[in-house]
């Protein structure tokens, strides 16, 4: 931040150099401490500061002092603020967490900061965002057509939002009928699984109306052509999921099929356009997911897509007439996402190549636009392309985006926005208190912990890459600086060596460094490419997953050789290395761990508690594994001793554990895990023509 930087907030206007907040004729002076305060929610994601952070970095990790001086720099701010005539409240209070700056910022002369995530009220109003319009300028690589060469995005200035949505928990998988009347979406709330609920747009004071009643999660919701029909997600118990159909005027409820696939927040159905003829959804195929037809009156189904192994394919929806589709590709292999349309004849076209994330995706199909949740270096938001022209406009975003959905009557898109961040902890499990914490305005997590200097090694997009920094008592330093984007790195068992993947160009490349220098030196991995990475015990050797010839499976290069060995072929994507050899594995889209022993090449399952989305949170420490396991109600960190006795550690409320690499080892009775300070979601809406 310049000294001689000036914001506005709302219609004030802060000037860094004289710390004055005016409005008109107005002006008051804030004190040292709560000008600090003011600039740390204007630059804090989602501009959410948490009581932690405020006390790290206003008061210098004081938390007496930080507690007490948090509490009545934010009544000084909200006092300031109104003797200017600002009669709204400007922040919202975000229990057991902090607090939210909801006034739209930006910089004179510069790009606007990043809006807030709507509000939990009940007030279901219009949201006027004043000054400069809040949107982050992107550039996309595009490869469609594949003529053209790299397209620079458009800015679209939206500056007025629809709250839709407003209630406690996460709302998500928005899906407006056809008509434009209805909206179904999941509601997540604590204690319950996904419930599916209707609500009719065209009336407020009209109740919602609960379509699901079971104790079980439903998700991706799709309407059919005349909105009787409604067909979803339903994931009654671990690896199991249903597509079901709902009928209105009955009320029937029927199973179509017991073989899909599903994923939080990855919408995996639709129904074929102008008739009623198929639904078309993402099926497990074990190592790699397809989307699929099924014709309603014959139950024939016909496979559309033809991922590789460790390839997901979902998000699909069907051009009018039916012959093209648009679908995302998750490639597992290197970690990144392509968004693609593919016609009758199966040929493939990439629209988006190469993302770091690319979360959902919707057509406009009279105007024959996309509309796409993606993530590039690290920071998310909503793009829409014209299939036409191939122009590309960033709409601007509120919060985290997720899940969105085109309502094709009032030319409005209703996406989900997040309020998420997380930190990293070190946590005793005897005392179950956190002994150390990393948080800054950006999101820090997936740690790995240095045991003899006692750093810790951790993720994080505070530089606009997703890189690896190194927190310890001098402070925090980007380790893997503009080199790419990092993975989750692993680091040796007596904490002298650690191992770490850059995407440079999409191209994942492995790094071997040492702690004492940290300076990294390329590994060579002969042509293939790694992920997902761990020590032996005995720290000779690196296991990662790879997938060689469609074959997915645990790899074991030895350092002092540069051998690498296959040691499974059976869809295995990660392995901690236990006493005696054996390997705790988990699988592609499988819930469950797996003990494989080498000698005999047998697999037993270990335990069946262990989520697919938690593939690599768990380790092997003092016989036994300790892994996340998740209930309705709590997150919860067990240890299963090899003998078959099981504890539960610590739990925590549901939802708050990170998933895919949430936890790590760390000292004695010490663990690392990545918390969310916050998971809220609401669905919004912006008008676009």
């Amino acid at each position: 931040m310049s000294a001689n930087q000036t914001y506005f907030i709302g219609d004030c206007k802060l000037e860094s150099h004289t710390m004055l907040l005016s409005l008109a004729d107005k002006q008051i002076k804030l004190s040292a401490k709560v000008y600090e305060l003011l600039i740390l929610f204007i630059e804090s994601e989602n501009h959410i500061v948490s009581t932690e952070l405020a006390i790290e970095q206003v008061w210098n990790n004081n938390e007496g002092v930080g507690k007490r001086g948090f509490r009545n720099a934010t009544w000084m701010l909200r006092k300031s603020f109104k003797d200017l005539g600002i009669e709204q409240d400007i922040f919202q209070t975000l229990s057991k967490v902090g607090y939210q700056l909801m006034l739209p910022v930006s910089q004179v002369d510069d790009e606007p900061i990043a809006a807030p995530a709507a509000p939990k009220s009940t007030n279901k109003g219009l949201y006027a965002l004043n000054g400069l319009a809040l949107i982050a300028l992107v550039v996309v690589l595009v490869l469609w057509p594949s003529e053209q060469k790299e397209q620079t995005v458009a800015v679209n200035n939206y500056t007025s939002y629809d709250s839709i949505t407003n209630f406690e928990g996460t709302e998500e998988h928005p899906a407006v009928s056809n008509t434009g009347q209805y909206l179904a979406f999941q509601w997540r709330r604590e204690g319950s699984g996904g419930e599916l609920y209707v609500k009719d747009l065209t009336n407020d004071d009209s109740p919602l109306n609960l379509i699901t009643h079971q104790q079980v999660n439903e998700a991706s919701p799709a309407w059919a052509s005349d909105d009787q029909l409604l067909a979803y997600v339903r994931t009654p118990g671990d690896n199991q999921c249903e597509i079901r159909l709902r009928k209105f005027l009955t009320n029937a409820d029927t199973a179509l099929v017991d073989d899909c696939y599903y994923f939080p927040y990855r919408r995996v159905l639709t129904w074929s356009n102008g008739n009623n003829d198929f639904v078309s959804y993402s099926k497990n195929h074990g190592t790699k997911v397809a989307i699929h037809s099924l014709e309603l009156k014959t139950k024939k189904s016909t496979q559309i897509t033809n991922p590789q192994t460790n390839e997901v394919d979902y998000a699909p929806h069907w051009s009018a007439d039916n012959k093209q589709m648009v679908f995302i590709r998750d490639k597992g292999a290197v970690r990144l996402s392509d968004l693609i349309l593919i016609d009758e004849n199966q040929q493939e076209q990439v629209i988006l190549s190469n993302k770091i994330s690319i979360i959902d995706v919707d057509w406009d199909l009279t105007e024959n636009t996309l509309y796409v949740s993606t993530s590039e270096d690290g920071r998310l938001t909503n793009l829409s392309i014209d299939l036409e022209t191939g122009e590309q406009k960033a709409i601007s975003n509120l919060g985290l985006g997720s899940n969105l959905s085109f309502n094709q009557a009032s030319k409005k898109l209703l996406f989900s926005s997040h309020i998420s961040k997380e930190y990293v902890a070190l946590i005793d499990l005897k005392s179950q208190k956190t002994i150390k914490r990393i948080s800054s305005s950006s999101r820090d997590m997936y740690a790995r912990y240095v045991a003899h200097k006692k750093d810790i090694l951790f993720l994080s997009n505070r530089s606009g890459y997703w890189s690896l920094w190194k927190k310890s008592n001098a402070g925090s330093v980007n380790v893997t600086k503009s080199m790419g984007n990092s993975l989750v790195p692993a680091v040796s068992h007596n904490g002298e060596q650690f191992a770490v993947i850059v995407k440079k160009d999409s191209t994942p490349a492995l790094y071997l460094g040492d702690t004492n220098t940290y300076k990294l030196n390329p590994v060579d991995t002969k042509g293939l490419k790694v992920d997902n990475l761990s020590w032996s015990r005995d720290d000779s050797a690196i296991y990662f997953v790879s997938n060689k010839n469609d074959n997915v499976g645990i790899y074991k290069l030895t350092l002092s050789t540069g051998d690498i060995e296959q040691i499974t072929n059976s869809g295995e994507q990660y392995a901690i290395e236990g006493d005696n050899g054996q390997l705790f594995v988990s699988r592609i889209n499988r819930d469950g761990l797996w003990l494989y022993e080498p000698t005999t090449k047998e697999f037993t399952l270990f335990t069946d508690e262990l989520a697919q989305y938690d593939h690599s949170s768990y380790f092997y420490q003092d016989n036994g594994v300790y892994y996340v396991n998740r209930t309705w109600d709590s997150d919860q960190i067990k240890k299963r001793h090899l003998d078959g006795r099981e504890e539960i550690l610590m739990t925590f409320p549901a939802d708050s554990i990170r998933k895919h690499f949430g936890i790590s080892a760390a000292k004695d009775d010490t663990i690392v895990a990545t918390l969310k300070i916050t998971n809220e979601s609401d669905i919004v809406s912006v008008a676009l023509q």
